[in-house]
C-alpha cells in the first residue's frame, strides 16, 4: 500500500531525501541531507555529500553508505513495488566514496534522473537495512517504523494497525535550526 497519500505523508515527514524541490520552481535545489552536490559534464554522474551533521532519530550518523543500502532495498524484487526497480534501475549501483560522498551514475541521458535520485528517494538507515531484503522489509515494518531523519517520528505504540497513528515531532531533530526549515513541523503530536 505503499502508493496510498497518507503513507508518502508520513514517509515526507519521518525520512528524508537528499534535496527538496524548491517551493516556488520545483526544481531540486534545497538542502535536505546533503549540502552540496555536482553533475559530471555528461550529465549522467552525481556526487552528494551528505551533511555531517544529519542524523537518524536512534541518534546514529546518516552517511553515504545508508543511501546506497536504500538503493539496494529498492532495487530488492522481494519488496513488491514494481516501479522503484524502474525509477532506481536507471542507476548503476551507487557507490560510497567516502562516509559522506556519494557518488551514482544513471545509466542513460535523461535530464530527469538527476531530480529522481536527488528528491524522491527517503534515505532509510543502512544498520537497519542491511539486516533485510524486501520480503522480511515488508513483514517486520508494516506497522513499525525504522529510525529516520526527519522531523517527526511515529513509536511503534502510536500505532493502532489499521486504525490511527500518531506523528510526534522530534525534540532532537538535527535540521531543526536550518534556514529551509523555518516555520515548518510546528506541531507537537
Amino acid at each position: 500500500e505503499s502508493n496510498y497519500l497518507e503513507n508518502s505523508i508520513i514517509e515526507s515527514l519521518c525520512y528524508e531525501s537528499l534535496l527538496e524541490r524548491h517551493p516556488l520552481t520545483y526544481e531540486p535545489v534545497v538542502p535536505r541531507l546533503a549540502t552540496h552536490w555536482k553533475i559530471s559534464e555528461d550529465k549522467q554522474t552525481f556526487w552528494f555529500r551528505i551533511n555531517p551533521n544529519a542524523r537518524f532519530s536512534d541518534g546514529r550518523r546518516v552517511t553515504a553508505d545508508d543511501a546506497v543500502a536504500t538503493w539496494f532495498l529498492l532495487m530488492d524484487e522481494t519488496i513488491l513495488d514494481p516501479s522503484q526497480q524502474v525509477a532506481y534501475g536507471k542507476f548503476e549501483e551507487p557507490i560510497a566514496e567516502s562516509m559522506y560522498i556519494l557518488k551514482v551514475r544513471s545509466k542513460e541521458k535523461n535530464w530527469e534522473n538527476f531530480t529522481t535520485f536527488a528528491t524522491d528517494m527517503y534515505i532509510l538507515p543502512a544498520h537497519y537495512v542491511d539486516e533485510v531484503d524486501g520480503t522480511e522489509f515488508l513483514e517486520q515494518y508494516q506497522f513499525k517504523m525504522m529510525p529516520g531523519s526527519g522531523r517527526y517520528t511515529i513509536h511503534t505504540e502510536d500505532i493502532i494497525n489499521q486504525e490511527s497513528f500518531i506523528l510526534t515531532r522530534r525534540n532532537d531533530y538535527w535540521a531543526a535550526d536550518e534556514r529551509t526549515n523555518k516555520y515548518l513541523g510546528n506541531f507537537d503530536k
